[in-house]
């Protein structure tokens, strides 16, 4: 490793540690892209039967939503509808 910042130093977002300086370049191997599909799986997160921990729930989850925070198309109709 060839360090590019000294401990103690003050991190920027997204800013370079360290470096991996190889012996054998060639050993490499390059990273296959994953082209499959994930499984999302819709579960109830409602486990309280507590109002105030069921809507602080739904609320957290309506403000992912409304923040950006969300899955692809067609888990996102079924999570909406959950809330909703």
């Amino acid at each position: 490793l060839q360090w590019n910042k000294r401990p103690g130093a003050i991190l920027d977002a997204s800013c370079i540690l360290a470096r991996i300086i190889l012996d054998d370049s060639q050993q490499v191997q390059q990273a296959k892209l994953y082209d499959g599909k994930f499984n999302f799986e819709i579960s109830n997160r409602l486990t309280s039967t507590k109002l105030n921990q069921i809507f602080q729930t739904i609320k957290d989850s309506l403000e992912n939503i409304l923040a950006g925070y969300s899955y692809s198309e067609p888990y996102f109709r079924e999570r909406l509808k959950s809330n909703v």
